[in-house]
C-alpha cells in the first residue's frame, strides 16, 4: 500500500467533508480507484463512502464497500503471495449492515454534540471524531476516515447529525492531553450511548 495514496485519499476525505463538497470529493476518489491499477488501498473506499453517507447517498456507500470487496477477492485470486495488504477489508460487511440500517430507520436516529473551549471560549476548526464500537472493538483512537467528523464552529460547538443508537467514542484531531498549552480536564460525565432520537453531549474542556 503506497503512503502517499493513504495520505492522498485522507487529505481528499479531509477537504471536501469540511467544505462540504462533497461531490467534488466524490469524483476525485472514483478517478483514483478506476486508475488504480497497482495496489489495494482501503482508504480510498472508506473515503469515498463515507462522502457518499454525507451526501446521503446510501447506495452508493454501500456499493463503495462491496466494490472494495470485490477488488481485494481478485487481488488474492489473480495475485497470491505478492503482499498485498488488506487492511479495514475484514469490517467491511459490518460497515454495509450499519448503512443499510441507516437507510431504513430514519426515525430513530440521534444526535451528536458539544463543544471544545479553552479557558472558557469556544475553539473553532478543531476535527471531532466518533467512532463506533459495535464495529471497532479496541480502546484506541484516529483520524482515519474509518471515523466520520465535524468540525467545531467558531464558537466550538459541534454537531453530528444522523447517528444510529448504539455505543460510541467522541474525540478530537488534536493531543487530547494538552492545547494551546492547556491541560485537557477529563470530563467524568462523558456519555458513551445514544439512544433513539436521543442526544450524546461530550464536551472537551481545557483550562
Amino acid at each position: 500500500m503506497s503512503g502517499k495514496a493513504n495520505a492522498d485519499a485522507r487529505l481528499i476525505y479531509a477537504l471536501y467533508n469540511s467544505t462540504g463538497e462533497y461531490d467534488k470529493g466524490i469524483n476525485l476518489l472514483e478517478d483514483l480507484i478506476k486508475n488504480n491499477k497497482s495496489y489495494f488501498d482501503m482508504q480510498y473506499y472508506d473515503s469515498l463512502a463515507q462522502l457518499y453517507l454525507q451526501s446521503g447517498k446510501y447506495d452508493d456507500a454501500i456499493r463503495a464497500y462491496k466494490s472494495a470487496m470485490t477488488k481485494a477477492k481478485e487481488i488474492k485470486t489473480e495475485s497470491p503471495g505478492e503482499g498485498y495488504t488488506f487492511f479495514g477489508i475484514e469490517d467491511s460487511d459490518a460497515k454495509i449492515n450499519k448503512i443499510e440500517r441507516l437507510k431504513n430507520n430514519h426515525d430513530i436516529v440521534g444526535t451528536c454534540k458539544g463543544r471544545v473551549t479553552v479557558d472558557g471560549i469556544g475553539i473553532g476548526g478543531v476535527k471531532v471524531y466518533i467512532k463506533d464500537r459495535a464495529i471497532y472493538k479496541g480502546d484506541y483512537f484516529s483520524s482515519t476516515p474509518d471515523f466520520p467528523f465535524t468540525t467545531t464552529d467558531k464558537d466550538g460547538f459541534y454537531f453530528i447529525e444522523n447517528v444510529l443508537p448504539g455505543e460510541y467514542d467522541i474525540g478530537i484531531g488534536i493531543n487530547p492531553g494538552e492545547i494551546l498549552g492547556k491541560a485537557y480536564l477529563g470530563n467524568k460525565d462523558s456519555q458513551k450511548v445514544l439512544d433513539p432520537r436521543g442526544v450524546l453531549i461530550n464536551d472537551f474542556v481545557f483550562r
